[in-house]
């Protein structure tokens, strides 16, 4: 055999970056929503989930929160190359305690999703990306299950940009204090250039 290639096909991204916006006020305005706000409870377990919102934010600083995360996603499509603009369609918060978490899901409808982490500590639980296509019940990954699934260890202050379409879900927390995150299902905003 001579001249093997290899070719990498059908790739994906994740992107992270630390944002322009105090993490402790994002926090807090996590906490003034579960104050006024009934547990949606869509994926999340055992913890609090607030409703979905749209574009406008229920408090000015999810307005600059909103603002970072279009700038992001913007970013984002630049350095793949996507020509694309984003906005947001809608957004919420999630607040996990000790043993609660998010089931597996994906964003039906949404081009990228951002999640921002205004508190998270080093037990609060990885934020797990799912490969979502038939390897999952191929014998080929059988040695190689690593393969089909990466962990985000999230950081305090840090958002994550990934295809709306994967699979996800988030490990229960095993820390006394909380993990705050807020969810952003971003769509592109008119056509591709």
């Amino acid at each position: 055999m001579q001249n093997l290639c290899r070719d990498s096909i059908f790739t994906n991204f994740v992107y992270s970056a630390e944002l322009s916006v105090s993490a402790a006020r994002v926090y807090e305005g996590c906490l003034q929503l579960k104050q006024n706000y009934a547990n949606a409870e869509n994926s999340n377990r055992n913890g609090w989930q607030s409703p979905s919102f749209g574009s406008g934010a229920p408090l000015v600083v999810f307005e600059a929160l909103s603002a970072q995360v279009i700038e992001f996603a913007n970013t984002v499509s630049v350095s793949e190359q996507l020509g694309a603009q984003f906005k947001v369609a809608n957004w919420w918060a999630n607040i996990n305690d000790a043993g609660s978490y998010n089931v597996v899901h994906s964003h039906p409808g949404t081009d990228l999703v951002v999640v921002y982490y205004p508190k998270v500590s080093a037990q609060s639980g990885n934020l797990m990306l799912i490969r979502n296509d038939s390897a999952l019940s191929s014998s080929l990954f059988n040695n190689k299950r690593q393969e089909l699934s990466f962990p985000l260890r999230p950081e305090t202050g840090r958002a994550y940009a990934f295809p709306g379409w994967f699979l996800h879900y988030v490990e229960p927390s095993q820390d006394d204090e909380a993990r705050v995150s807020v969810a952003f299902n971003l769509c592109v905003n008119g056509g591709i250039n």
